[in-house]
């Protein structure tokens, strides 16, 4: 980039040329790019640490990596008398969040602590402390750090929203309501708010609530997928599969490029008879995202439902390689197994397991190439655990194992990605 020869000290030109490379999907351009401005201490240098640490989490899920790039920027957005910037409280945000979604929540306390110590009314660090506050049981403490949160901004639709989620763990759901109204009143737009109020509602029998509160959502924000999917969701649950379909295909309508409602669309077709058209909804649901696990688990599930046990198997072990952290699939994958009498393959999969999630704070490399669960008596048990055993206490431990994790490891998709398949999905929608 020409600017770059000009001013090679120029930081912000190095983020936006990274920025750009990104958007193109040049991964290794845009590390190289990142790395140079780093490597000649170029100007606003804690923005490129941060770009280069979230690149790497989001694009490689090199979890230590990024970890690794954030301390670093860190360490030197705070050392001797440097006036610590915004680039600073960025990469301690973005540290607390890998360490909380990596279930070391000791140390994301300590991070956001740190992040609030320096910037006392920064809306996003006191949330985390919240949540990790939370998650160690600290729920007294947790509930202070929520109010500073929405104190700090009171239009943070997601501080509103963890906030009311908390206090449905904690039993209080008039209080929950209370809080879910209040953000509702700053944030109407928010559709993601709107619909964690409606499932509430759900979960707490109110059904006719939760349809006035998705509909309001779906008023305010007509393309908020997660809703119109929820919703589907809760009319199957109800029996009303011709329901469910209509709201499917409104939201594929609206938004195409989510892939939890071609999901959700294969299941109502499955449901509705047509295992034909439901198989084909997940094929080409799996065809856009080859690495939503949900997709291959559910395709996987029908197969194995109409008796094509080898082609369920097939599928569980693919979705296993392309999202060996989904804690799903390993269940389906297991239930599959048992049902067939595979104990050698219940052991693999609770080897593939322990795998994957005993360290889920480290780099998600570790668990590459991962092992079928249809391996033979060649397969090795875990420690002291003689080959075959109960098939119910493989599956308890299998599912024990894999539950550890997987709300960090399940998204799959950015904008980059999503924007290079809109294409392709308006292409495919007739055929459905």
């Amino acid at each position: 980039m020409f600017g770059i020869s000009v001013d090679p000290q120029h930081g912000p030109l190095y983020h936006a040329y990274g920025n750009m490379e990104l958007r193109r999907l040049n991964i290794t351009a845009a590390r190289d790019i990142f790395s140079r401005g780093i490597a000649v201490n170029c100007t606003d240098i804690t923005s490129l640490y941060h770009a280069l640490g979230l690149m790497e989490l989001r694009e490689n899920r090199e979890t230590g990596v990024a970890r690794a790039i954030f301390q670093k920027g860190i360490e030197l957005g705070l050392k001797g008398n440097r006036e610590v910037d915004n680039g600073v409280g960025f990469l301690l945000h973005s540290l607390g969040v890998l360490e909380q979604d990596s279930n070391n929540f000791e140390e994301a306390k300590r991070v956001f602590t740190t992040g609030v110590s320096l910037f006392p009314q920064h809306s996003h660090m006191l949330l985390g402390l919240a949540q990790s506050s939370m998650k160690l049981g600290e729920s007294e403490g947790a509930r202070e750090y929520f109010r500073a949160s929405v104190d700090a901004d009171q239009y943070h639709a997601h501080a509103w929203q963890s906030w009311a989620l908390a206090e449905k763990q904690c039993g209080n759901i008039e209080l929950a309501r209370v809080l879910f109204r209040q953000g509702l009143k700053k944030c109407s737009g928010h559709g993601a708010l709107w619909q964690a109020f409606a499932v509430m509602e759900m979960q707490q029998g109110n059904y006719d609530v939760a349809r006035s509160l998705f509909a309001q959502s779906l008023q305010r924000c007509p393309a908020h997928a997660q809703s119109y999917q929820a919703w589907a969701c809760l009319e199957v649950k109800m029996g009303d599969m011709i329901k469910a379909k209509a709201l499917v295909l409104r939201g594929l309508r609206r938004a195409p490029n989510h892939p939890a409602l071609w999901t959700i669309s294969g299941l109502v077709e499955e449901r509705l008879g047509d295992i034909a058209r439901a198989r084909r909804v997940f094929e080409t649901g799996i065809k856009l995202f080859p690495k939503h696990a949900a997709l291959l688990k559910g395709l996987g599930e029908l197969e194995a439902r109409h008796g094509a046990f080898l082609r369920a198997r097939e599928l569980f072990a693919l979705g296993l390689q392309r999202e060996p952290h989904y804690a799903p699939i390993y269940h389906a994958a297991a239930l599959l197994e048992a049902k067939l009498g595979n104990l050698d393959g219940l052991n693999a999969l609770h080897n593939q397991a322990k795998k994957s999630f005993s360290h889920p704070s480290s780099s998600s490399s570790s668990s590459s190439s991962p092992s079928s669960s249809s391996s033979s008596s060649s397969v090795s048990t875990d420690e002291g655990g003689a080959q075959g055993g109960d098939i119910v206490e493989r599956i308890r431990l299998i599912q024990e194992t894999a539950v550890r994790g997987s709300d960090y490891y399940n998204y799959n998709y950015d904008d980059n990605y999503i924007a290079n398949t809109t294409d392709s999905l308006n292409a495919v929608m007739g055929d459905l």
